[in-house]
């Protein structure tokens, strides 16, 4: 087995060690590397991915409150994918009936 297919051996193993090792700043092999866990460092990678998309939701749910004080808007995006006839539609069929008892379940009336 030649070098390169070791590595590549290596990394098709454990998919997130490189990651790891390059967030971290430790070499392949050295001795930092070869105390680690894979099953520590799959949790380190994976929890950054999880925070890392928390933070972006935070960050387009801040925008949008933004954009919603400044505007009054908050269903833009929504509203602009639907056509006129789909958006008058909407409209049309809102009744006082219907917002006055938006969420409620049929047997809580």
């Amino acid at each position: 087995m030649s070098f390169k297919d070791k590595v590549i051996s290596w990394n098709s193993k454990f998919p997130f060690d490189r990651r790891w090792r390059k967030k971290h700043q430790i070499s392949f092999n050295s001795n930092r590397h070869r105390e680690a866990n894979q099953v520590d460092i799959y949790f380190d990678v994976f929890e950054d991915e999880i925070l890392g998309s928390f933070a972006d939701q935070i960050s387009t749910n801040q925008k949008n409150l933004e954009k919603y004080r400044e505007s009054g808007t908050f269903i833009d995006e929504f509203i602009s994918s639907l056509s006129q006839e789909e958006e008058d539609s909407l409209y049309e069929n809102l009744t006082s009936d219907k917002l006055n008892n938006y969420g409620k379940k049929p047997s809580d009336e």
